[in-house]
């Protein structure tokens, strides 16, 4: 039964239309309302108690809703709650990096739209959406300051979108607050987890890289992707600086890393600002991935899982590993998840620096001292999402030409994703929030220091550069020349069947104690890899691990009765190991006998030169101790 006194009202800006069963015995309500007032669907047996059943975003047209459990009950009756006029949350509760969806109505899709984020303890943090339609926003959710404490953590917010149209600026409030959850912790040394994810843009850059010099070399000379390239590169070389400078801080060589001024007030990295930048990037890299991940399985990480106590991954480190795998391959589809994620949290990383110097700025001068490390973490970080975007971008447009040479037939429809990252994507995050916003707006207006801001702006140069070389409405870009020689591209790609073998040996000493007995086995063994492929997404790595060797035992003490096994020489082997891997990058797995028992040995951390292919073995005799060793194995002419 509909409820009296709802029904009745047409000039109510809220209103029951209709009401009637389903051929399945559902009820459905049809209601309307004022555009972006969100209402309730309640229910109730004696109009007594109600209870609500859906909450909705009213958008002036009419909105069915179906009750499944209707044929349940005798009687029931409904009514519509109004809740208040504003956009409705996809969710109340957040952490950082993940996206947040406001839905509503009278919403422009054409105009710059921004998410304002306010919290009783701090400022607000300007967000520029991802993506508009009619009806609904959505935006990364943001880190937020806090001006008791001066750290980034969560907090209760109010959550607003403001829409510049031509003829008005237009503010649109959420009608419920958004808790905002704090970051997650690692378990892990200060700067494991950034030097991981350096580590990672770095392979990342190269492997971009490698895409353009492999589309190059197919065209037969009609496309130059040098300077694509070249760029690429050079971005790298600015990661791997970075890197450099992060493990000096993390050796101890240098207490601190100076990055510049802001207002007068000294902006640096120290060892605890390299925490909570590990813990800025293991919610932006762990909680707003796009696909549930596995983790990463090497066996040198596992007192790393152990001490992880990231909720939503065991291996923080592994999980890193996983997300550059996904957004380098093995299909575009992996590699334009990966891309929004990066992409998206640039504008929130944005928003975050824009209230921290707007805070350092007027903080006094103990105030500045505390704030200074986390300024110089959300610096750091903010500077870093640029080399990510533009990675992505130019792995995303790559992507399409290589995926061919795995059989896939390439349509038009495999190059809007890309074009649409390109032209909006990185487009908008890289000159409008990085250059425009970040770099001309906040940094100058709070007065940063000539260093401060040539630091920020290192990677602009080359992602700029990038930017317009990829650019498809210049007819001699390197983008608009790749896909204007397709044809010859395509059927150029064709993988490398090619085998290459490398040798090389490793030994070392383990010990064992059993029961009354101890002994020591001295192992030396032959590892040979044979890897086949060209290491790029269409034709990746693959190949053979073998060894061959023995295991030495001596003896060392015996307290038994009843007598010890005096040891020997075992031998063991093992051929059919699974070699993996892409652009220079190389790992195994396998698994044999020794003796009465089994042992594995994996290959890890694998870099091929032009002769050599250097990484580390992990040998495991199913004893008490495994053997790491360093190998550097030489290739067989």
């Amino acid at each position: 039964m509909i409820s009296p006194g709802t029904t009745n009202a047409s000039e109510s800006p809220l209103r029951i239309a209709s009401g009637s069963f389903s051929p399945d015995g559902a009820f459905k309500l049809q209601t309307v309302g004022s555009n972006t007032l969100v209402y309730r669907v309640q229910t109730s047996t004696n109009l007594a108690q109600w209870t609500s059943l859906q909450t909705n975003v009213a958008t002036g047209s009419l909105t069915e809703f179906r009750d499944l459990d209707a044929p349940r009950y005798r009687q029931r009756f409904y009514r519509l709650a109004q809740a208040g006029s504003g956009l409705l949350l996809s969710k109340n509760q957040g952490v950082p990096g993940e996206l947040l969806t406001l839905s509503g109505g009278g919403l422009d899709p054409s105009a710059p739209t921004f998410v304002r984020f306010q919290s009783p303890n701090g400022p607000e943090i300007k967000v520029r959406s991802f993506a508009v339609t009619t009806g609904t926003v959505l935006v990364a959710i943001p880190w937020l300051i806090d001006t008791n404490s001066y750290q980034i953590r969560g907090g209760l917010v109010s959550v607003s979108v403001q829409q510049e149209t031509t003829q008005a600026t237009n503010h649109l409030t959420a009608s419920e607050a958004l808790r905002i959850a704090d970051l997650p912790q690692t378990g892990l040394a200060a700067g494991a987890v950034t030097l991981e994810y350096l580590t990672q843009l770095s392979g990342l850059l190269s492997k971009a890289s490698g895409h353009w010099q492999t589309i190059g070399a197919a065209s037969q000379g009609k496309v130059d992707t040098a300077s694509l390239q070249v760029q690429l590169l050079s971005l790298k070389a600015n990661v791997d600086t970075a890197q450099n400078e992060l493990q000096q801080i993390i050796n101890g060589q240098t207490p601190r890393l100076a990055l510049g001024r802001i207002g007068g007030r000294e902006i640096y990295l120290d060892r605890d600002a390299l925490a909570l930048l590990d813990r800025m990037l293991a919610a932006h890299l762990i909680n707003a991935r796009a696909a549930s991940l596995s983790g990463g399985g090497l066996a040198a990480r596992a007192s790393l899982r152990a001490a992880a106590t990231t909720a939503d991954c065991a291996d923080p480190l592994g999980c890193i590993d996983d997300i550059f795998t996904q957004g380098a391959g093995p299909d575009a589809q992996g590699i334009f998840n990966f891309f929004e994620e990066v992409n998206t949290i640039g504008g929130a990383s944005v928003g975050l620096m824009a209230a921290t110097a707007l805070v350092l700025g007027l903080a006094s001068a103990p105030v500045a001292a505390t704030l200074a490390g986390t300024a110089g973490a959300v610096l750091f970080f903010t500077t870093y999402v640029a080399p990510a975007v533009m990675g992505a971008s130019a792995l995303s447009l790559a992507a399409p030409f290589i995926e061919v040479a795995t059989g896939h037939q390439v349509s038009i429809d495999d190059y809007r994703p890309a074009l649409n990252h390109i032209q909006k994507g990185s487009a908008a995050y890289l000159m409008d929030e990085f250059q425009g916003q970040f770099l001309k707006g906040t940094l100058q207006t709070q007065g940063a220091s000539e260093d401060l801001i040539a630091r920020a702006s290192l990677t602009l140069g080359a992602s700029k550069s990038i930017l317009g070389l990829q650019d498809l409405a210049k007819p001699d870009s390197v983008g608009a020349q790749a896909f204007a020689n397709s044809t010859t591209i395509f059927a150029h790609l064709t993988p490398s069947s090619q085998a290459t073998t490398y040798v090389g040996n490793f030994s070392g000493t383990l010990t064992e104690s059993y029961l009354d007995a101890g002994w020591r086995y001295d192992i030396s063994a032959t590892l040979t890899i044979i890897v086949s492929g060209q290491g790029t997404i269409a034709a990746p790595y693959s190949g053979t691990l073998k060894v061959s060797g023995n295991a030495v035992s001596t003896l060392l003490y015996c307290n038994s009765s009843a007598g010890c096994d005096p040891g020997g020489t075992v031998p063991f082997s093992m051929d059919d190991g699974v070699i993996s891997g892409s652009f220079g990058a190389v790992e195994g797995l396998g698994q044999g006998d020794i003796g009465t028992g089994s042992f594995t040995i994996e290959f890890s951390e694998g870099k091929l030169s032009d002769n050599t292919l250097t990484g580390t073995v992990t040998f495991d005799p199913g004893i008490d101790q495994t053997l790491v060793k360093t190998v550097t194995l030489t290739k067989k002419p």
